[in-house]
């Protein structure tokens, strides 16, 4: 299997963690933030972050899946009254966002600026 292949397969998986993270963080946020904590990886960010050359269309579907999961981690943690983590937390998707000028807003404008209208309220 090309690694390309690997990828697309990972990140179809990923972003079914997403959306069923976002589906728990109401009725048990507790068991939505270990799921992010078992999916998260934003060393993957950091990575994409460094890469010389264009950014291929599976890397912005990573970038948006990992600041998906950053996201809700802080929506999770604002649900459970950790304000402190939470606000901490909702910085670093603002920074990481910033960081993917060329994939946030042109690829995902109503995902950034949505969440950008969230972060603000809580930073």
């Amino acid at each position: 299997m090309l690694k390309r292949d690997i990828l697309t397969k990972n990140l179809a998986i990923l972003v079914d963690k997403v959306q069923q993270i976002n589906n728990k963080i109401m009725d048990d946020p507790g068991e939505a933030l270990k799921m992010v904590e078992n999916v998260e990886d934003t060393s993957i960010l950091d990575q994409l972050a460094q890469k010389s050359g264009q950014i291929l269309l599976v890397d912005d579907q990573m970038v948006k899946a990992q600041i998906d999961l950053a996201f809700a981690k802080a929506n999770i943690l604002q649900k459970q009254g950790k304000e402190v983590e939470a606000k901490a937390q909702f910085q670093q998707v603002y920074q990481h966002m910033q960081s993917f000028q060329e994939i946030f807003p042109k690829n995902f404008p109503f995902d950034f600026f949505s969440k950008m209208a969230i972060i603000k309220n809580n930073i």
